[in-house]
Protein backbone atom coordinates (compact mmCIF):
# COMPACT_ATOMS: atom_id res chain seq x y z
CA UNK A 1 0.00 0.00 0.00
CA UNK A 2 1.41 3.35 -0.92
CA UNK A 3 0.73 6.78 0.50
CA UNK A 4 -1.81 7.35 -2.26
CA UNK A 5 -3.86 4.42 -1.03
CA UNK A 6 -3.67 5.61 2.57
CA UNK A 7 -5.06 9.06 1.71
CA UNK A 8 -7.80 7.54 -0.41
CA UNK A 9 -8.66 5.07 2.35
CA UNK A 10 -9.13 7.67 5.07
CA UNK A 11 -11.05 9.99 2.72
CA UNK A 12 -13.37 7.13 1.75
CA UNK A 13 -13.93 6.27 5.41
CA UNK A 14 -14.69 9.91 6.25
CA UNK A 15 -17.08 10.25 3.31
CA UNK A 16 -18.78 6.97 4.23
CA UNK A 17 -19.52 8.36 7.71
CA UNK A 18 -20.81 11.62 6.21
CA UNK A 19 -18.23 13.60 8.19
CA UNK A 20 -16.53 16.83 7.23
CA UNK A 21 -12.83 17.35 7.86
CA UNK A 22 -13.81 19.56 10.79
CA UNK A 23 -15.86 16.68 12.20
CA UNK A 24 -12.72 14.53 12.17
CA UNK A 25 -10.71 17.20 13.99
CA UNK A 26 -13.44 17.47 16.64
CA UNK A 27 -13.63 13.71 17.11
CA UNK A 28 -9.86 13.48 17.53
CA UNK A 29 -9.96 16.25 20.11
CA UNK A 30 -12.95 15.08 22.12
CA UNK A 31 -12.18 11.36 22.04
CA UNK A 32 -8.38 11.41 22.15
CA UNK A 33 -7.26 14.88 23.21
CA UNK A 34 -5.43 15.40 19.91
CA UNK A 35 -5.76 18.90 18.52
CA UNK A 36 -5.22 19.21 14.77
CA UNK A 37 -6.51 21.48 12.02
CA UNK A 38 -8.74 20.76 9.07
CA UNK A 39 -5.69 21.50 6.93
CA UNK A 40 -3.89 18.53 8.50
CA UNK A 41 -6.72 16.21 7.53
CA UNK A 42 -6.57 17.62 4.01
CA UNK A 43 -2.81 17.02 3.81
CA UNK A 44 -3.26 13.40 4.90
CA UNK A 45 -6.10 12.77 2.45
CA UNK A 46 -4.10 14.32 -0.38
CA UNK A 47 -0.96 12.35 0.50
CA UNK A 48 1.10 15.44 1.22
CA UNK A 49 1.75 14.41 4.84
CA UNK A 50 1.25 11.45 7.13
CA UNK A 51 0.02 11.63 10.72
CA UNK A 52 2.35 11.04 13.63
CA UNK A 53 2.02 7.71 15.39
CA UNK A 54 -0.29 8.87 18.26
CA UNK A 55 -2.56 10.59 15.75
CA UNK A 56 -2.52 7.57 13.44
CA UNK A 57 -3.59 5.33 16.31
CA UNK A 58 -6.41 7.73 17.18
CA UNK A 59 -7.50 7.89 13.52
CA UNK A 60 -7.68 4.10 13.43
CA UNK A 61 -10.11 4.18 16.32
CA UNK A 62 -12.15 7.12 15.01
CA UNK A 63 -12.48 5.47 11.59
CA UNK A 64 -13.02 2.02 13.15
CA UNK A 65 -10.40 0.47 10.88
CA UNK A 66 -10.28 -3.28 10.38
CA UNK A 67 -7.15 -5.17 11.40
CA UNK A 68 -6.04 -5.35 7.74
CA UNK A 69 -6.55 -1.61 7.28
CA UNK A 70 -4.51 -1.01 10.44
CA UNK A 71 -1.64 -3.11 9.12
CA UNK A 72 -1.70 -1.25 5.83
CA UNK A 73 -1.75 2.09 7.62
CA UNK A 74 1.30 1.11 9.70
CA UNK A 75 3.06 0.13 6.48
CA UNK A 76 2.64 3.68 5.21
CA UNK A 77 4.56 5.16 8.10
CA UNK A 78 7.15 2.40 8.20
CA UNK A 79 6.24 0.89 11.55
Amino acid sequence: MGALDFGAMIKKKRDHQGWTMVDVTQLLETQHGIVITRASVSLWENNKAIPRMPTLRALMEVYNMTPLERLLAYEVIGQ
